[in-house]
């Protein structure tokens, strides 16, 4: 008798802990344009991770339904919050106008003025040719 009341409430434990977890699916879109952003991170507790796909599409299963999700991309604003009551989750980024400084990176990654370097540089125009 005491084995079946104990295989009993190891049962349904087991299945209170099954019901406290959840699938999420969801897009993420810029705000400004509306496109769909592909490689953006999605993370829940910052144990369990995805990116978005090409078309800004995410799915995240067996994720505790009390849980925080974070979204990040770089030149986006990130966004954390907790979990929605359902099962789908569509976020719109807001993109973030902070502008990156000038690094240069040597060959052993110690930072150095372009003046400062014995050789050839190369340099990439964040405002150049994409239109």
């Amino acid at each position: 008798m005491k084995k079946l009341l104990f295989l009993t409430a190891l049962i349904i434990a087991g299945y209170s802990c099954a019901l406290a977890q959840k699938n999420i699916t969801g897009k993420v879109t810029s705000k400004k344009t509306g496109a769909p952003l592909p490689g953006v991170t999605v993370m829940v507790n910052q144990d369990k991770a995805t990116q978005t796909d090409a078309n800004g599409n995410f799915s995240l299963t067996n994720v505790p339904a009390n849980g925080k999700v974070t979204f990040s991309f770089v030149g986006y604003k990130t966004i954390e919050g907790a979990l929605p009551q359902g099962n789908t989750l569509d976020i719109e980024l807001e993109e973030d106008a902070r502008e990156l400084s000038e690094v240069v990176v040597t060959a052993l990654g110690i930072r150095r003025t372009d003046r400062g370097l014995g050789y050839s540089i190369g340099k990439v125009d964040p405002a150049g040719p994409v239109q």
